[in-house]
């Protein structure tokens, strides 16, 4: 089968099989049972909201662990679906880590709030390490808000709301706000999004669904040194702001009187480049 559905208080992963009548009970199972992995229609319909991590032993509440190439959609069945961190697991919304440089991973999460979720260095919210060129994922009418990473360490802080290494980033209708990174002794990198660019032509695009604008608003990096990037900081990648698009409340500060205020607030390009198409807001 290409399409399984999941039902976090009814399902089994056990003796389910993924039917709408015997839903599965997580997605990190479901994920593993295509027949045909990289098939376009691949999908994976949520039918209630998770509130902490699917199994004890993952890295989020949704753990995804390509063993080869995968292509799939996650969606929220009917209303908005939430993936939250209300059992106090203290962990990411989703984890997607395809370690095998081999794979390509495409990966599109539609009609999602991921919310509540953190992280002490990279990806509160989101967490998506695919390194083979060409792996992307798109969001499709998702919320991604009030997740955070912070630690006290001297380590890298990324992607309050996203951190993403692939090739293409799309986000599409779809809003990430009141996300946050902290830390006490490093310099913290997007607050809202952190995208590093992987391959010959990597991309991060902002653009409206058929419903919604895109926007990236109230997201804020605090840090002892300057903060990168409140928004979005995007490295090794090309940028696209598009289709009315809007970036606005973003900070990215310092919160010692000391040192400068941070750099970017709405975004921070390194070694990247952006473009900004029909009636974008910063």
């Amino acid at each position: 089968s290409n399409i399984y559905y999941v039902n976090p208080s009814s399902g089994s992963d056990t003796s389910g099989n993924g039917s709408m009548s015997r839903p599965f009970e997580t997605i990190t199972h479901a994920v593993t049972q295509f027949s045909e992995p990289e098939d376009e229609d691949n999908t994976v319909y949520l039918m209630g909201n998770i509130t902490g991590k699917e199994t004890p032993d993952i890295l989020g509440c949704v753990s995804i662990l390509p063993s080869g190439n995968l292509t799939c959609t996650i969606e929220g069945l009917g209303t908005n679906k939430t993936i939250t961190d209300d059992d106090g697991d203290d962990c990411r919304g989703v984890y997607l880590y395809a370690s095998n440089t081999s794979n390509t991973v495409n990966i599109t999460l539609r009609n999602l709030t991921i919310t509540g979720c953190s992280e002490t260095r990279e990806g509160g919210g989101i967490y998506f390490n695919a390194v083979n060129p060409g792996s992307s994922l798109t969001l499709e009418d998702c919320i991604v808000s009030e997740n955070h990473v912070r630690n006290s360490t001297d380590e890298d802080v990324e992607g309050g709301g996203i951190f993403f290494r692939a090739s293409i980033l799309t986000l599409r209708g779809s809003e990430i706000r009141q996300n946050t990174i902290e830390t006490s002794n490093h310099n913290p990198r997007g607050a809202g999004i952190y995208a590093f660019g992987v391959g010959s032509d990597p991309s991060v695009i902002l653009e409206s669904s058929t419903t919604r604008q895109s926007n990236i608003q109230q997201n804020i990096g605090y840090a002892s040194s300057p903060a990168f990037g409140g928004g979005l900081y995007v490295t090794m990648a090309t940028l696209y702001l598009r289709d009315s698009t809007t970036i606005v409340g973003n900070l990215a500060n310092s919160f010692s009187s000391g040192n400068p205020a941070g750099n970017g607030g709405g975004i921070f390009l390194q070694n990247a480049s952006g473009r900004m198409e029909d009636d974008v807001i910063i």
